[in-house]
């Protein structure tokens, strides 16, 4: 926020401030578990609750008992498996058709990108016990971590929900981008080491450590030790190394570069 003189930094709904610039996540389920009757789940600026298996949500604390829901109340997939089958039960012999709504909901991981939404409605025949249903997985090819999202039954505004994780099986190469920069002359004080995604595609923030490692130039050069953060929005980063002109009469020297994942997320 801008004011005459200065500025200051807020944070958004679910994070708190951490120093003047950064913002950090608030776990609202250190607190009163979050408000939960049962289980409370911390996600990125936020929080929602479960129930335990036999339970469903209604509304966004309180867990009642019901008759259908998940045969498991989690389910993993990679990326590159294409779908994922889930079984709906009803829990008790009725004799009357039940109808139950069968729907997606996005999290870290988003429809149409990751998988393909879905939204229908189950209906068991008197006496029927199971159903199966299916998710699309889409297999993009693009390098961004574990993500999840939600399998929602519904019915009598009460809703089971099943979390899907989805592994991805993506990957890039981190690599230097100006080969120029392995012949410099003394004089020309100030190199640019441009570095970056060389293959495959990035889909979330990476930090990079790049390092210079004397080969024996005896500190003709500047050092550096930084950390770059690459983007989806950028990719590419470089970092200035300063060259020191000695005057001295002296064979070719090297020193060498290096760039090290340091994190990602």
């Amino acid at each position: 926020h801008n004011s005459p003189g200065s500025y200051s930094c807020s944070c958004n709904t679910g994070y708190a401030k951490n120093g003047f610039h950064d913002c950090v996540d608030i776990d609202e389920c250190v607190n009163s578990n979050g408000g939960c009757d049962h289980i409370c789940v911390n996600t990125e600026g936020s929080y929602f609750c479960e129930c335990e298996q036999g339970y469903g949500l209604q509304g966004f604390h309180t867990c009642v008992e019901v008759v259908f829901g998940f045969s498991s109340p989690a389910l993993t997939v990679h990326e590159n498996e294409g779908i994922v089958h889930l079984t709906v039960v009803l829990n008790d012999t009725h004799e009357e058709t039940t109808i139950v709504t069968f729907t997606t909901a996005s999290d870290t991981a988003n429809a149409p990108s990751d998988y393909v939404a879905v939204s229908d409605s189950l209906t068991f025949p008197p006496g029927a016990s199971e159903q199966s249903v299916s998710i699309v997985i889409q297999d993009d090819q693009v390098l961004e971590g574990t993500e999840w999202f939600l399998a929602v039954l519904a019915a009598s505004e009460v809703k089971v929900q099943s979390v899907i994780t989805i592994q991805d099986d993506d990957s890039i190469i981190i690599g230097f981008l100006n080969n120029e920069m392995n012949n410099v002359s003394e004089k020309e004080g100030n190199i640019s080491v441009i570095f970056g995604v060389v293959s495959g595609t990035l889909g979330l923030a990476l930090t990079v450590e790049v390092t210079t490692m004397d080969e024996g130039t005896k500190g003709n050069f500047i050092g550096v030790s930084v950390n770059t953060i690459l983007t989806p929005s950028s990719p590419n980063a470089s970092v200035s190394i300063l060259i020191l002109q000695d005057n001295v009469v002296e064979d070719t020297e090297s020193f060498s570069v290096s760039l090290m994942l340091v994190t990602q997320g």
